[in-house]
């Protein structure tokens, strides 16, 4: 391909067999999600992706530091765990928005375990379970690592998706339970 010369058609381009091609002005290189707090009443939402809860929407405040599982991520990882987690246990370190527990318990896990530091992240999530009715999700507002020093239970599966700032602690943690 070869551009055109004249300046007043710069949004063309010749293809090889000199045909003209409108070229569309280029996206705006806007980021998906900017650094700036919303008001205390705006919020994002993912949905459940399979279950008995498949297609219910879960609803976190829009903070900072909250950045759910995308929809893709969850549909691969649950992929590799199996579509179905029947009687297991789980444990979401770092709930934030709880996507990966509530998908957990959707898809049969008979007991999950939400754990999150934030105040206002932990009463929507309390909140997530009252409105799905899910007596299998408990929420704890607690330090990840100060909850996972402090518990004896045993986990048959542990999402954890720390701020990047918090990362190898964690793993330090579960070689010694």
């Amino acid at each position: 391909m070869q551009t055109l010369s004249n300046p007043a058609k710069s949004g063309e381009v010749l293809n090889e067999s000199g045909q003209h091609w409108t070229m569309s002005p280029p996206k705006s290189s806007v980021p998906a999600r900017t650094n700036r707090r919303k008001t205390n009443d705006q919020s994002g939402s993912v949905r459940i992706i399979a279950g008995s809860w498949r297609g219910r929407r879960i609803q976190f405040p829009d903070t900072v530091q909250l950045r759910p599982t995308p929809d893709r991520v969850r549909e691969t990882l649950f992929n590799w765990l199996g579509q179905r987690l029947d009687d297991l246990s789980c444990l979401d370190l770092y709930a934030g928005s709880g996507a990966l527990g509530f998908e957990a318990a959707s898809r049969g896990a008979s007991a999950v375990t939400l754990v999150e530091s934030n105040p206002l992240v932990v009463n929507t999530l309390r909140q997530t379970v009252d409105r799905l009715e899910a007596r299998q999700v408990s929420v704890h507002r607690a330090d990840a690592i100060e909850f996972l020093a402090q518990t004896d239970r045993r986990f048959d599966v542990v999402f954890i998706d720390p701020p990047y700032a918090e990362g190898p602690p964690i793993a330090l943690m579960l070689d010694r339970k």
